[in-house]
């Protein structure tokens, strides 16, 4: 939320508080001016509990929603119930549109995106070495064959350190700088990994970065094929 919100705001060469604001857990940038709040499902399904008809919104829109967590499938239940008025817009560059229109009874828009080239290449699946090996094979060929930053998908914290100190001396003697991404980590932090830079980036991430974050310049993604969840 705070780093699409920080994206809106340089569009309109704003600084965040003004028109483009967020709202997140222990932190909020917004004024008497803010008209469009980024907040997470959870900073918006409390709000609707404690002010079920949004007083003084005129449009709530629900990004990502293929994702279906449970807070979002219960704020587009508690705003259509709550407050019908409501311009409600759900998104999704994935989502089966038709079938998601039919059930809310909503027109479906689309928005054509530019495409890009996109080269898929798989790892030897026997490889037996280390998870931090592999990936600092794969940094390897990535900073040998393309030209710009390279992305690694790893499903932790505790993967991302691994990784980033495995290949470090190979991302040094490459002329490039190693960056770390994810969500605990301070505002500042994640600003570096996704701020234009000169210098080529290494940028270690969980899957935080699938998720409206534009990182400028990537022309190597790295994916690990792991993620952490919680199954019920």
């Amino acid at each position: 939320a705070r780093m699409a919100a920080k994206r809106v705001a340089d569009e309109l060469d704003e600084p965040l508080g003004k028109t483009i604001g967020y709202t997140v857990r222990f932190d909020d940038i917004s004024s008497k001016d803010t008209r469009v709040r980024f907040v997470t499902e959870g900073i918006l399904a409390r709000r609707i509990l404690a002010d079920p008809t949004l007083q003084g919104v005129g449009a709530v829109l629900l990004d990502e929603f293929h994702e279906r967590h449970l807070q979002s499938d219960t704020v587009l239940a508690l705003v259509r119930q709550s407050a019908p008025d409501l311009m409600l817009l759900v998104m999704s560059a994935t989502l089966e549109a038709d079938e998601i229109a039919r059930g809310l009874a909503c027109n479906v828009i689309h928005a054509e995106g530019r495409p890009f080239p996109v080269t898929v290449s798989f790892d030897d699946a026997k490889d037996g070495r280390a998870l931090a090996l592999r990936i600092t094979s794969g940094v390897r060929r990535a900073l040998d064959e393309t030209a710009g930053h390279v992305l690694v998908f790893l499903p932790g914290a505790g993967e991302i350190r691994a990784a980033a100190a495995a290949a470090e001396s190979l991302i040094r003697d490459k002329a490039a700088i190693s960056c770390i991404l994810h969500g605990d980590l301070p505002p500042a932090e994640q600003d570096r990994a996704v701020a234009p830079s000169a210098v080529r980036k290494v940028i270690f991430s969980t899957n935080v970065a699938e998720s409206s974050v534009t990182i400028d310049g990537v022309t190597a993604v790295i994916d690990s094929g792991l993620a952490r969840v919680s199954v019920f």
